[in-house]
This record gives C-alpha cells, structure tokens and sequence, in this order.
C-alpha cells in the first residue's frame, strides 16, 4: 500500500510541479488538502485490498498536487527570511509530522477505534487545510496593501 503511494506520488512530482509553476499555489494546496482528507474519510469504508490500493493511489496523488507547490512557497519565503531558516522549518514540520503522526494516531485508534480514526484524520486535514487557506487569504491581502501603498508614493 505504501509502495502504491510512492509509486503514484513520485509518477506525478513534475507535472505537478509545472502547475504550481503556471497556477496560483494556494489553490493547489487547499485542493490537495481537501482532497487528501476526502480520501482519508473513504478509507472509513473501505472493504477490500483492492479499495485500499485505489485510495492509497488517490491519496498519493492527491498530496503530490502540494507538494511542489510548498517547496515554491518556501523558497520565495527563503528570499526573503533566509533560505536555509526556511528550508529548515520546512524539513522540521515535515519530520515532527512523520515522528508525532503514527504515535499519536496508534493512540487515538486506541481511543476512537480504526474507522473514526480515519474520520478524525479527514476532519483534522480539512481543518488545517482551512487554516492553511485563511492565513494565506490574509497574507495576500496585505501583500496587496502593501504593494498598492509603495505604488502610491
């Protein structure tokens, strides 16, 4: 399954990848977010190994639509903050979710159960996922701001 993922996810790095080029990248990445967590929500239901092939396919394309599209971000933010500190943050964020996830989901499917653990998972993708949309919403708004007072001096 997880070989499917790699597979899939590794297939589609540079075609995404030119869309984060050509596209707006937050949208890239809130419709990753929302369609990761969407299949996170599926595997709830899931009833044979071939479904789970299939949603780990989806899902490895889904979060490959990302992928590319933050590395952009974090290398415009890096010209501006300094591309190793961004860099490092990136590569920090993406380790701590690969250590802390497992642990903290084999305790939650302790808690909650297998399937609602798949169903704690898509509400906590959509969830950041919209975090993710709004700050970025209000970072472009005073980016603009900013943008139009310099033209008006």
């Amino acid at each position: 399954v997880i070989a499917v993922y790699m597979l899939v996810n590794s297939l589609v790095q540079v075609p995404f990848g030119r869309l984060a080029d050509r596209y707006r990248k937050r949208v890239l990445i809130v419709w990753s977010g929302f369609l990761t967590s969407s299949a996170f929500a599926a595997l709830m239901f899931i009833q044979n190994f071939g479904e789970l092939i299939l949603v780990s396919a989806f899902v490895g394309i889904a979060g490959a639509l990302a992928q590319p599209a933050l590395s952009a971000i974090a290398a415009e933010e890096g010209k501006q903050c300094g591309m190793g500190a961004v860099m490092g943050l990136l590569s920090m964020a993406f380790s701590l979710g690969m250590m802390l996830g497992p642990v903290l989901a084999g305790l939650l499917s302790e808690i909650l159960g297998l399937r609602l653990l798949f169903c704690f998972g898509a509400v906590a993708g959509i969830l950041g996922t919209g975090m993710f949309a709004r700050l970025m919403s209000e970072r472009e708004a005073r980016d603009v701001t900013a943008t139009e007072k310099a033209q008006n001096r």
